[in-house]
């Protein structure tokens, strides 16, 4: 009966170790991607910074928009330009509420260039997050 205990306890060991053998194994892969990662998100927020600033400046240089209290809302300041545009990207609302305001106030050519933004962060920046 204390061999069939011993028995036990040895089966369970090894099983444990083997969980941590994938465990490490996944932790190494982490772990030696982070650089790649990390140049993805530095991208990533470059093109964002980008982006607002250009959406900034168009809402701040539109007659209509400087009325307009949605559109001052999304785009009034840098810090709330680029919270939108990562909210956009992230699920946080739904980019047609935010880019509306936009063709209808401000020019319609700016939804193309939003969803080149879409695009462009959705499409190749995630895929690149992905792939690392």
């Amino acid at each position: 009966l204390i061999r069939l205990v011993r028995l036990t306890r040895i089966t369970r060991l090894v099983r444990v170790f083997r969980l941590f053998d994938e465990l490490r194994t996944m932790v190494r892969g982490l772990s030696r991607s982070l650089g790649s990662l990390i140049w993805a998100m530095v991208f990533l927020s470059v093109a964002i910074y980008v982006f607002s600033i250009m959406f900034m400046q168009s809402v701040m240089m539109s007659p209509e928009a400087k009325e307009s209290d949605e559109l001052q809302f999304w785009f009034g300041s840098l810090h709330r330009t680029i919270l939108t545009m990562f909210e956009c990207i992230v699920g946080g609302v739904g980019w047609d509420r935010v880019v509306r305001p936009l063709m209808v106030q401000v020019s319609p050519c700016m939804g193309i260039v939003f969803c080149v933004y879409i695009g462009v962060a959705l499409l190749s920046m995630m895929n690149c997050v992905t792939a690392v």
